[in-house]
Formats: structure tokens, sequence, C-alpha cells
């Protein structure tokens, strides 16, 4: 099998004259954490640089920690961004993309040309071709964590992975599986390039796992834990090349063809796609971990005492029960969703701000409620909607800013009594000038009340909201709205709703990023 991969053409810019292997080792060596922009220019170097495969590689050798580095500054600038992002974070985003594609071509090109030295080497001993053999697996390697590094910085930009990304991912993964199983009878003092392969193959798996967890459902601090995870448990996935039925969940087909990481397969299908340019993800043992790991931080968060630790601990269920949705159950929309004549509407973010507006007999109060608000801009419209939710556009200079799991409450300009109060599940760049908002509607009415936890004594209390009218959420039950801190399984609650009654939560049925919505019943 030969690889037929894309490498872009780089030319020089430069009018000093061609660099040599030398002049750029130099400025390897003298550079003190360089700026993206630094890098790319000196990256592109290495496509038309005089010399050998060797050198070429040598170099990147240096380049990598370097790119690692001003990675890392820029991720440490998003911990905690709203969206729409700052442009200078979108282009800081969108050059480390770039910065990783043009090392990724220097692999890929490197891997070419020692796959066509390898297939004319015939006369070769073992040892040589256990050398050639390691080689061509570290060239897939360095091609494919780089790709895979363009995808994580292009998800986290909320952007769709670029054109022909997920094909080169899939077709070097396939190369390499292919020259190790036709190579596995070599070996060399027991060396046969496996362990190489191995490194190939957990870079894929986390590769395809975040391209199958829907990345944009995913606030910026989330993402630290997502790749945490993702390096942590990328192992207990399997991929099978072998005829397998789709009786059973957790498995996704791939094809190696195609320019997506993996489609879910659902039951009802029969067999799965066979074939070399096929295979399957078993994410069976993965989501089973993440389901024991989801119950033993749940039994401890709910009796941490230390709010901020306990918002953290939240965050993270509510973080692990969405992958094991994507990666386990396979969601499939319900709802049909309706194109909306665009309508402006006004908007205002976050649950402290909301609740602080809201009176005691429902209705939204304040500035909250006016144009002349810059938190309620006009700079958001509605683009389609279903029984559950909206498509919002949001303008990327818009002066209204949220997160992923942030509250959120809108209403139509043709329509200023209607306020909808919603969580923002994510989010997507349409254009460099748009965002695109999903949102989910808890609920259409509400009224703010006094809520105080029995043990935490008399001035332990914060207004929280009583939803009076729910939107997606299940309207046989009492439900409120309240700070991340204020719940708990059975906890007894003080509510002050005109006059005082007793309280016992229930249910968690949403987390937020500062808020969670349970249900209650009346104890006395």
């Amino acid at each position: 099998m030969k690889p037929d991969l894309n490498v872009h053409s780089y030319e020089s810019s430069s009018s000093a004259g061609e660099p040599s292997f030398q002049s750029l080792k130099t400025w390897l060596i003298s550079a003190a954490n360089p700026s993206l922009k630094s890098l790319n220019h000196h990256i592109r170097q290495l496509h038309y640089l005089p010399c050998t495969d060797a050198e070429r590689l040598e170099l990147l050798d240096w380049f990598r920690p370097m790119i690692t580095k001003a990675g890392v500054r820029l991720r440490e600038q998003l911990q905690d961004s709203q969206l729409p992002l700052p442009e200078g974070l979108v282009n800081g985003l969108d050059e480390l993309a770039v910065v990783h594609s043009i090392v990724a071509d220097v692999y890929k090109m490197v891997l070419m040309k020692q796959s066509a030295d390898m297939m004319h080497a015939n006369d070769s001993s073992d040892e040589e071709r256990i050398e050639q053999l390691r080689s061509l697996v570290l060239a897939c390697y360095g091609a494919t964590s780089h790709l895979a590094e363009q995808l994580r910085a292009v998800y986290e930009a909320y952007k769709p992975s670029p054109e022909g990304v997920w094909r080169e991912v899939h077709h070097i993964y396939q190369f390499a599986h292919s020259i190790i199983n036709s190579s596995n009878t070599i070996s060399v003092d027991g060396r046969t390039g496996m362990d190489e392969f191995f490194m190939i193959e957990h870079v894929y798996k986390r590769s395809l796992l975040l391209g199958l967890c829907n990345p944009f459902h995913f606030s910026f601090r989330q993402f630290r834990d997502l790749n945490r995870t993702l390096n942590s448990r990328a192992s207990l996935c399997t991929i099978h090349f072998e005829s397998m039925s789709a009786e059973k969940l957790n498995l996704f087909s791939i094809d190696f063809d195609s320019d997506y990481p993996a489609a879910p397969v659902l039951t009802h299908n029969g067999n799965l796609l066979q074939g070399e340019h096929y295979a399957v993800l078993d994410t069976r043992e993965l989501v089973d971990s993440l389901n024991r790991e989801i119950d033993m931080i749940a039994a401890e968060a709910f009796v941490e005492t230390n709010e901020h630790r306990r918002a953290e601990d939240l965050a993270k269920i509510e973080m692990l029960r969405r992958l094991v949705m994507n990666w386990g159950q396979h969601p499939v929309r319900r709802d049909k969703r309706t194109d909306e004549d665009v309508a402006q509407c006004h908007i205002a973010a976050g649950f402290d701000r909301i609740v602080s507006h809201v009176s005691r007999n429902g209705l939204l109060l304040g500035k909250m409620a006016s144009t002349s608000d810059a938190a309620t801009d006009l700079s958001c419209e509605i683009i389609d909607s279903s029984p559950t939710g909206y498509q919002l556009a949001f303008k990327a200079d818009s002066e209204v800013q949220f997160r992923i799991g942030e509250m959120l409450a809108l209403r139509s300009k043709e329509d200023p009594d209607s306020w909808s109060l919603c969580i923002v599940r994510w989010a997507r760049y349409l254009s460099s000038d748009l965002v695109g908002v999903g949102v989910f509607i808890l609920g259409t009415a509400c009224q703010r009340i006094r809520v105080r936890i029995e043990s935490r004594g008399l001035g332990q209390s914060a207004d929280c909201l009583k939803l009076t009218k729910s939107g997606s959420l299940p309207r046989n039950r009492k439900l409120m709205i309240a700070p991340s801190s204020y719940y708990q399984p059975d906890a007894r609650l003080e509510m002050t709703d005109g006059h005082r009654l007793m309280i016992r939560a229930g249910n968690m049925l949403i987390s937020g990023i500062d808020f969670v919505v349970f249900d209650y019943e009346i104890t006395d």
C-alpha cells in the first residue's frame, strides 16, 4: 500500500536568499519563546530547505517543544474567555492550527519519500528493513500527532474541521497498520516496530473520540479536562478489523476513505460494513469506566462543603455525562426544527444577573427589559427553533458574552413580553463574524424566591428561581433553579414564597456553569 497524501506547496518569501540547515539550527538555538507567527515563518523553510530527511527531522525535534510552549501560553489566555472570542484569541488559535498543519506536511513529505524508498529496497537485510520500518512508522506518528493537534486547535476555536484533514488522519493510520501487518515476521533483537505503531494508534483513538464527542458542547475549561480524559482513557477503546454484528451498543463504523471521524452504528443496521476500507471502534469498556467515575464523583460532590470544589465536581459530572451520551448512547434528534424568518432578539447572560432582574411575581424588571442596556442589545438573531430550543446567531463583536453551560434570558423583538430562560448547549462559528449558538429552553415563566439550606443557619440563604412554566423540562414536577452550591439530594430547604415552606430537594435534572435545575416536593 502506498500513501496518497496531500502536501501543500510552500515557497520561499525571503529576499535574503535560501536558508541553510546551519542558519535555521542557529536560529532555533538562539530563539527564546518565539511567537506563533515567527514559528510559522521558520517552519515553512523546512519544505524547501536543501538538506537530508534526517536533518529535516532533527530540526523538527527542536521545533516541537517551542510549538508546545506557544500552545500552552495561548490556552492559558482561554481558560476564562467568553464567547464570542476576542479577535486576538481567534487569530491565535487559527495560527496554532496552521503551524501544526505545516509540521504535519513536513512529516507527510518525509513519509511518502521513505515509503517509496522502502518499496524499492528489495535486497535489504532484516536489520535494515527494521530501521526503515521504524523510521516510516515514526514519520506516520509525527504526521498523525500534528494533524490531531491541528484538529484540537480548530475545535477549541469552535470551528468545523478543515476539508480533507480527517481523510488524511484515517489514511495514515490505515497505512501504518498495513505496513506493520506486512512486516510482522521481521524481528531483530525483539524489535518489530510495534511500539511505534501503538503510539500512532493511541493518537488516532484520541482523535476519533474528540471528533465523536461533539466538541462544540464544551467550555474552554472543560476542553482542558476533556484532553486529560482523552489522554488517560483512549486506550480503553478497541479498533476491530474483523466482521462484527451491530447488535451491541457503543460501536462506531470507521470509513478510511471518509472525511469525518466515524459514524455511530445503530442496532437495527444489521451487520457492519466490511472490507479493507472499514474498521469498527468499540467504546464499551471506556463508557463503563466513565459511568463508574460519574458515580464516584457524585458521591463525593454532594457531601462536599467547599462550594468551589462542589461546582467543579458538578461541571465534571456534566462533562462526563455528555461523553457517555456521545460515545455510548448515540443521541438522535427527535424534535423537528423549523426555519424561522430571521428575528432580532434581546438577550441577557448569567444566572446572578438574570435572577436579580426577576420580580417576586415573575416579571423581568429594570434594564434587562430595556433596549438601551448594552447587555441586552440586538446583536443576536433567532435562526431556527424546535419545541425544546433555538439556534441563535451572534455577531462576533456582540457586547453580550457567554460561556457554554451559562444561562441566557431572551425575547424576540416582535414579542417583547415573552421571555425564555435557556441554557447554552453548544456554539460554533458560522463565519468569521458570526457565531451560531444552540440553547435549550428551561422555562418561559418563573418567580424569584428566597431559599435557605436548613443546616446552614439563618444567614445562609440565596435568591433562586421557581419555574412556574417549564419549557422542555417535565411539566408535572415542581422545579427550581438554584446556585450550584444549594443542591444536595434529599436536602431540606426553607423556601420563602410569600410565606415559608419546607421542601425536600429531589433529582438534579440539569447542571450549568453556576446553577442547577432540580425538582422538589413540599414537606409541610
